[in-house]
């Protein structure tokens, strides 16, 4: 064998494997674009990218012995696949826009629009996955006719680099080049590689010689049975098939360990496709030194069958080795780097010793025909039939096995075919039943698969804990599993605590009721999603509800009498199961002849429906799951927007928590890019809900909601019994809050360059949060920029236990009760207790018992929880009230400046605002403040109409930290109305 040669030839299908997993993972995701991540859809594609591979490999393999020079056919292929890889893209793109504006407009019911949607996927990838699985067969055949001394090692080496570089071209894709250069780039660098392996590739056809066919030729002897063609494809077709129940299985299994991220479905597909690589890499070895390669075949099968039975109870621990690991990792950078690498480990343990031994089958299985004078046909047929096992296994898998029979049966199914086919070879090697050999294989096969299958049970709490998120699993003593189902997209279930019920996907919580006592964070944006959205546009009356849940915001909008129907779309018919489970709290989603109940990917259903709805809310809210951050790109708002009514609104709700300020300003640029108003309400102090429409709404709800009593009683359960209360819940809009989220150095989220899905779970393990009930919060008065000048009565705020600003607010009354009302009663709160004692006791500052800098602190706490929350007139009276202090006419000057600051913000003189900041920020001893007494000059000018003055403080006073999202703000703002005023001059 030329040892340089041949390298040669490894290096470039190395390259080429990994070229091929760039394609498969990216056009997979932009076919789920196109059709969705419904079970259905995942199987098209999938049977889409096999099914060509294998109808492109059974051509090379009809057709191999007519060809002349495989590997100049070799180069035009690789060719080939690199021109469509380059514009790819594009194709995608118009053929995208031709179906929107042609065909689906003019298609005539649900059905004929899937399928010109599923004929368009088809066509889009179909012909590149034939020319992609007719790669193998003609590299394999190409270098077999120049170096066919050893064929066996030479399929086994093949095999092994082109799966180390499909590993390779999993990872490297998902972590790097998306981020970098986005699905279009991503998929250009993949035909750029090809390209470059096709110029090699011909190169080295011109200048090595090729002989026509392999010397070897198929023998005129009869064969046995044991060795027929038949017999070895059907071997290869079978391990295809119980691979793929393998991996289908295993994927949704270790979803529940590592995530349903799309970094953890990567980690999961390359250790299953590594294990494969190095197989056959152990295999190279010596299978040219095997005196019975059929009996090894049989052992090999047998084993695989053995270790794939150990992954069910190796199953249980991989969630105590999670949790171990997400306690004791640090929240960095660094951290979540050594996470996913041993994440990676923990795949690659858990499928290793499996994916090993079917990693031998090919080459094998190959080397056994050749050996038996049938041919290089026999390359691309094993190929073929090992595909085609590999897609009936995929299908029966997700669509049957797991949703009748549940993972466990579903690895055991595969276990047991491949035990009785190792058993049925080995028999047709000793024709006896009586072989030690065999009858020893056939106790310890049996022994193993009553034992695992027997008496091994997976655990549905610690699948239902979803212990990759905070490292805890669920305990027996406090949780019970009362619906545990493996639906065909996700495994549901419902779990009691207490007096509550959740409902989890793939271990997620994704939503809760309680049905005694106080309600959880769930239950109360379950109810304040549909009773906001509806309030603001009260005319609805066909509402669409992405996501079903627990199904109580479906029965909210059902309370509303004027709702003439609500559909409600939802990807899994097992969460339809575990919702039902809620009883009454959810009867009307169940009962309601209004509701109808839609089991569909969101994403198609819009793309091909040509409902109109007056109001679209979207409930998933975890972006970090795979799939769900589809529902928040520029591309989804541009569906969303076609199905709305000419006034229609969209709403959204997203979480704060475990997301970052920047990824929250991606949504919004993308929301932005559809739709240009929208408004922002809180829902508790981490959810937020995005209410986007065409036209400007009215920003006071309706106080339609309080006279419909299922609602009223709804509403006051989570402390919500006034108008007063809603607003209080309100952030601002785009007019106020649009230059903010402008103001963020990221892309909006889209299709094409998915930031929010790469980096989400980033921002998950960091615990990071998006706090933007800071903007509430702050002690700057940002309610007279945001709209909300004190429109509110504080008085008829409900204490709200989920919802901190309704207790700064209770907590502001306090203090102004105390101060200016009834100075005797002290009915201020303990934590307010120290400040207001200082300012009411007007002779500790003359006397000196206390120091101004004491003095000063409790009269910043007491503005901070007056001026942003209270009316004007209660402002006025406190700050009389503080003004009576005769001793605050001696106290030194940065004192009296921040007096004349505190008593501009009182009665709104911006100018003196201005002038006292501006004193502050040129007192050394002020800048221990530096940060805060920016912030008031920048809300002084601005509010003066100088944005160019505000501007230029800002860059003035630089800080030397990360500014707060208050100053983010105010800054924003500067700048956007400096930009204007500029533009206008000019």
């Amino acid at each position: 064998m030329q040892r340089p040669l041949f390298f040669f030839f490894l290096l470039l299908f190395g390259f080429s494997g990994f070229a091929g997993l760039i394609y498969e993972s990216i056009w997979a995701q932009y076919l789920k674009l196109l059709l969705g991540h419904s079970a259905y859809a995942q199987l098209l594609v999938l049977v889409i990218f096999m099914g060509g591979m294998a109808l492109g490999a059974w051509v090379v393999a009809h057709y191999s012995h007519k060809m002349r020079n495989l590997l100049k056919i070799y180069a035009v292929v690789e060719l080939c696949l690199g021109l469509f890889g380059a514009y790819f893209h594009s194709i995608y793109v118009n053929s995208m826009g031709f179906l929107q504006e042609t065909l689906l407009i003019n298609t005539e019911s649900a059905l004929s629009a899937s399928i010109v949607l599923w004929l368009a996927g088809a066509l889009m990838i179909l012909p590149q996955s034939i020319l992609l699985g007719s790669t193998f067969p003609l590299m394999t055949t190409a270098c077999l006719r120049r170096f066919p001394e050893k064929s066996g090692r030479s399929i086994a080496l093949l095999y092994f680099v082109n799966s180390l570089g499909g590993a390779i071209g999993v990872l490297i894709p998902g972590f790097f080049l998306v981020e970098k250069l986005g699905l279009p780039g991503t998929v250009l660098t993949a035909g750029v590689i090809n390209v470059l392996i096709a110029l090699s590739a011909w190169i080295a056809s011109i200048k090595t010689e090729e002989p026509d066919t392999l010397p070897i030729q198929q023998s005129n002897q009869t064969s046995s049975l044991l060795f027929s063609p038949k017999v070895m494809l059907l071997c290869s077709l079978i391990t295809g098939f119980s691979s793929f129940i393998y991996e289908i299985i295993w994927i949704r299994m270790l979803s529940m360990v590592l995530g349903s991220s799309t970094h953890a479905f990567e980690l999961m597909l390359s250790a299953f496709i590594f294990g494969l690589a190095f197989g056959s890499f152990f295999i190279n070895q010596f299978i040219t030194k095997l005196k019975n390669p059929l009996r090894t075949l049989a052992y090999i099968q047998i084993v695989m069958g053995c270790m794939a039975l150990l992954t069910l109870p190796a199953y249980n621990f991989t969630f105590t080795y999670m949790a171990s690991f997400l306690q004791s990792i640090p929240k960095t950078e660094w951290g979540y780097f050594i996470l996913n690498s041993l994440n990676y480990s923990l795949c690659l343990i858990f499928m290793l010793p499996t994916t090993l031994c079917a990693g031998m089958t090919f080459p094998l299985i190959t080397e056994i025909l050749l050996q038996k004078n049938y041919g290089e046909k026999s390359i691309g047929q094993v190929y073929t039939f090992n595909t085609l096992g590999a897609i009936v296994g995929a299908i029966l898998a997700q669509q049957w096995i797991m949703p009748n029979f549940g993972l466990k049966a579903g690895v055991g199914l595969g276990a047991l075919v491949d035990i009785g086919l190792g058993l049925g070879m080995l028999w047709l090697c000793f024709k006896t039943f009586r072989q030690l050999s065999f009858v020893t294989a056939s106790a310890l096969s049996l022994i193993s698969s009553v034992a695992v299958l027997g008496f091994v049970h997976l655990n549905p709490l610690k699948m239902a804990s979803g212990v990759f998120r905070q490292g805890h699993l669920l305990t027996e003593d406090k949780n019970q599993v009362v619906f545990h189902k493996d639906g065909k997209t996700a495994t549901i279930a419902v779990v009691k605590w207490a007096n509550s019920l959740g409902i989890s996907t793939n271990g997620k919580t994704d939503a809760s009721i309680a049905f005694q006592g106080p309600p959880g964070n769930d239950e109360s944006t379950q109810i304040m999603l549909p009773v906001i959205s509806w309030s603001l546009f009260p005319e609805a009356r066909k509402i669409a509800v992405i996501g079903l849940g627990s199904g109580m915001s479906t029965h909210t909008f059902l309370s509303i009498p004027s709702v003439e129907q609500v559909d409600t779309i939802e990807i899994e018919p097992a969460v339809v199961e575990g919702a039902k489970l809620f009883g009454e709290r959810v009867k009307l989603t169940f009962e309601d002849k209004r509701s109808h109940l839609i089991l569909e990917d969101a994403r198609s259903y819009f793309t091909r429906s040509k409902s109109q709805y007056d109001l679209i809310m979207s409930e998933p809210s975890n972006p970090w799951v795979s799939g769900v951050s589809n529902l928040f790109t520029e591309e989804f708002y541009q569906l969303a927007k076609r199905s709305l009514t000419p006034k229609g609104v969209f709403a959204q709700w997203i979480n704060l928590y475990d997301l970052s300020p920047t990824l929250i300003a991606s949504v919004l640029k993308a929301v932005g890019q559809h739709f240009p108003f929208y408004t922002l309400y809180l829902t508790d102090n981490t959810d937020l809900l995005i209410i986007a429409s065409k036209e400007d709404l009215n920003q006071i709800p309706s106080s339609k909601i309080f006279s419909i009593p299922a609602l009223q009683t709804a509403l006051e359960r989570v402390y919500v019994k006034s108008n007063d209360d809603l607003l209080l819940h309100r952030l601002g809009d785009r007019k106020t809050l649009g230059a903010f989220f402008e103001s963020f150095p990221i892309n909006s989220n889209s299709d094409y360059f998915p930031v929010l899905d790469l980096n989400a779970n980033k921002v998950r393990f960091l615990a990071q949060t998006a706090n933007l009930i800071d903007l509430k919060y702050s002690p700057l008065p940002l309610s007279l920029l945001l709209d909300l000048d004190n429109s509110m009565n504080p008085q008829s705020i409900t204490p709200n236990p989920s919802f901190s600003v309704s207790y700064r607010v209770e907590r502001g009354m306090r203090i102004y009760k105390t101060l200016v009302q009834d100075p005797k009663t002290r009915s201020y709160d303990p934590n307010s207790h120290f400040a207001l004692s200082e300012i009411i006791n007007n002779h500790a500052l003359c006397q000196g018992l206390i120091g101004e800098d004491a003095w000063l602190t409790s009269l910043k706490a007491i503005m901070e929880y007056s001026v942003p929350y209270l009316p004007r007139h209660q402002v006025n009276a406190l700050w009389n009230k503080i003004k009576m202090n005769e001793c605050i006419a001696n106290t030194s000057p940065r004192i009296q400046a921040w007096l004349k600051l505190f008593e501009g913000l009182v009665y709104r003189d911006y100018s003196a605002i201005s002038i006292a900041s501006n004193s502050l920020l040129n007192l050394n001893e002020a800048f221990a403040d530096k940060s805060l007494i920016l912030g008031y000059s920048l809300l002084a000018h601005i509010k003066l109409g100088k944005p160019e003055k505000a501007w230029e403080y800002w860059t003035t006073y630089p800080l030397s930290t990360e500014p707060s999202l208050q100053l983010r703000l105010l800054a924003a703002m500067a700048y956007q109305k400096n930009q204007g005023a500029n533009g206008d001059q000019q």
